[in-house]
């Protein structure tokens, strides 16, 4: 089974950052963070926060549906940012209207609650659905699951594009045979 897609638990990540040299920066992503339904999960910003070599970076790509701004974060020590690329005297612009489309996403927590509940429902109802038909999946805590076909999913995909089903091949994404994802949302 591929474990790509699942959750790290925090005690592993723990774990991990206990066993790495401190020499080491380690960059945590979040994308996904926001539909995982674990009421005991917790995510690393407590790490990026006591940790100097650890940074957190987070997206307004998923939760908050806004991918085409390609806006996102980070946080962790701020020597982390201070001596990294961003601030080597290679200037990032940044379009206006993604600014100010990612300032109203972070205050538009109503958008965001209604995001996290419908996706984590799809994702539910899809994976009792693929249960029900038996087809293997890998259970996710992300806003997709990967759908194992057993043979080369190109016929299925092609038959789904034509129903306007958009799935993409994992092979060509993640070099897994056989497999294709279905995103929710």
């Amino acid at each position: 089974m591929i474990r790509s897609f699942t959750l790290v638990s925090h005690e592993d990540i723990g774990w991990f950052l206990d066993n790495v040299s401190e020499d080491v920066l380690v960059i945590i992503d979040e994308a996904y963070i926001d539909f995982v339904k674990g009421p005991d999960y917790k995510n690393a910003a407590s790490y990026a926060i006591s940790r100097p070599n650890v940074v957190v970076s987070r997206t307004f790509s998923k939760v908050y549906g806004l991918p085409g701004v390609r806006m996102g974060y980070a946080f962790g020590d701020p020597q982390n940012f201070e001596d990294s690329w961003l601030y080597s005297g290679w200037t990032m612009m940044m379009p206006r209207l993604s600014v100010y489309a990612a300032t109203a996403a972070l205050k538009d927590t109503e958008h965001v609650r209604r995001s996290k509940e419908a996706i984590r429902a799809g994702r539910e109802y899809l994976a009792q659905q693929l249960k029900e038909m038996v087809i293997p999946f890998t259970p996710s805590e992300t806003n997709f699951l990967v759908l194992d076909m057993g043979k080369d999913p190109g016929d299925i995909i092609s038959y789904l594009r034509k129903k306007r089903v958009l799935v993409r091949n994992a092979h060509d994404r993640w070099d897994i045979k056989n497999h294709f994802r279905v995103s929710i949302g």
